[in-house]
């Protein structure tokens, strides 16, 4: 295991030498697509063979999300403060229809890639039916509290290729921005590589 600490783009240019050095033609994911615009970039640097783009697009989650740090004085207010950011007030489904529907039309065309519209746990579950269990890279940029982040890791560390799969995470970080929105994915990351013994690895001579 190698834990590389760098710009995404810098990462893909350096996936994408990966690639194809050894003939590679990944199969990807990214978990937590919204707009579709890292997506994209994945898409044009990785050159996938297949790509699956999981999200829910639901006001409901949106809404969930909000509730969960309602009560704290010191954190964001993620009804209102983040309106912006999605281009539209995030407890109506209206607002995520739009979303989805920009991120669909940065593929028109493209076969290889497949559109999953479901919460990051049961897009897990879709592709472990289907068998898509031996993936390249995945790219997860879904909840960002604790719990939610490490579940993702969890699960979807079965679908990765254990001799070149490779996780990349979206805020893996610590901030001022971040403790306003309480994001846990630094400490999930963490938690993580301990629970799969992984900092044991790096030590290894």
């Amino acid at each position: 295991m190698k834990i590389i600490d760098q710009d995404r783009h810098v990462f893909y240019q350096i996936l994408s030498t990966i690639y194809q050095t050894n003939g590679i033609d990944p199969k990807i994911a990214e978990v937590g697509v919204l707009k579709g615009n890292n997506a994209e970039n994945m898409y044009n640097f990785l050159k996938p063979k297949k790509m699956f783009l999981i999200d829910s697009w639901s006001a409901e989650k949106g809404i969930e999300t909000a509730a969960a740090v309602a009560h704290r004085s010191w954190s964001a207010n993620y009804l209102g403060d983040y309106d912006w950011y999605y281009g539209g007030p995030i407890d109506e489904q209206k607002t995520y229809d739009a979303i989805y529907k920009e991120a669909q039309s940065k593929f028109l065309g493209k076969d290889n890639v497949e559109f999953i519209r479901a919460d990051s746990l049961a897009g897990f579950e879709v592709l472990k039916t289907n068998q898509q269990t031996d993936l390249d890279f995945i790219y997860i940029d879904a909840n960002h509290h604790y719990e939610y982040v490490l579940d993702d890791l969890m699960f979807y560390k079965q679908l990765l290729k254990e001799d070149i799969g490779c996780f990349q995470l979206n805020d893996c970080c610590h901030s001022e921005q971040g403790v306003l929105q309480n994001l846990g994915v630094l400490e999930a990351a963490n938690k993580f590589c301990k629970i799969n013994n992984l900092f044991d690895s790096l030590l290894e001579p």
